[in-house]
């Protein structure tokens, strides 16, 4: 990894999947060939370049982590955040072409009775992401750099374990409401695809 003088980081073995100006920016697909017990094989993003700077990097592991798929995130939030701040997460099992939803959440990070209550899919897929890096599920969210580092789906996670081997998609994204508007403004979405393998 390089950091050039605007402080913007780039990878240098993979290509940077990073997002043009405007809201609707999806990242081209990357595949990889190898393959682990779990594996991310596709991210795709969006961010809304009025509140925030993002940059997705998936790569394959190496030492320790060989044979996994990590993904890396940078994110240049612009503006502070102390309401209205709504979460919401899908996870979807692939049946034929279609990805049907088995667990959904949607919760607003700011209102104290629902950030009290995670259900349990936003609390373990929020602990897995915020064991990489500096970036969490809390509010208020504050302006500055925020990072995850070499997240990577493990096998011991309670939903992994629960779940039969196939092809999943984990849909993750971010909206501002505020208390005098009727309409949430989305600020960042992820979708990953990865795939459950059997053991052996």
């Amino acid at each position: 990894m390089t950091t050039p003088a605007s402080g913007e980081t780039v990878a240098n073995d993979r290509e940077l999947m990073k997002p043009a100006d405007g809201w609707w920016n999806q990242a081209r697909t990357i595949s990889f060939l190898n393959a682990s017990f779990v594996t991310i094989q596709e991210v795709h993003f969006k961010n809304n370049a009025d509140y925030a700077k993002v940059f997705v990097h998936l790569h394959n592991g190496t030492d320790q982590l060989r044979g996994n798929t990590l993904l890396d995130i940078d994110a240049l939030i612009f503006q502070n955040v102390s309401d209205g701040l709504v979460l919401r997460m899908d996870l979807s099992s692939k049946v034929g072409a279609d990805h049907i939803v088995i667990l959904n959440s949607s919760i607003d990070l700011c209102n104290s009775n629902e950030s009290q209550s995670f259900d349990q899919l936003t609390y373990l897929i929020a602990q897995e992401i915020e064991k990489y890096g500096n970036l969490s599920f809390s509010c208020p969210f504050h302006s500055g750099n925020y990072m995850v580092r070499n997240f990577h789906i493990d096998t011991e996670n309670v939903l992994i374990k629960f779940a039969p081997p196939g092809e999943y998609r984990i849909v993750i994204d971010i909206k501002y409401k505020a208390e005098t508007s009727t309409m949430a403004i989305p600020i960042f979405d992820i979708e990953l695809y990865a795939t459950i393998v059997q053991d052996g």
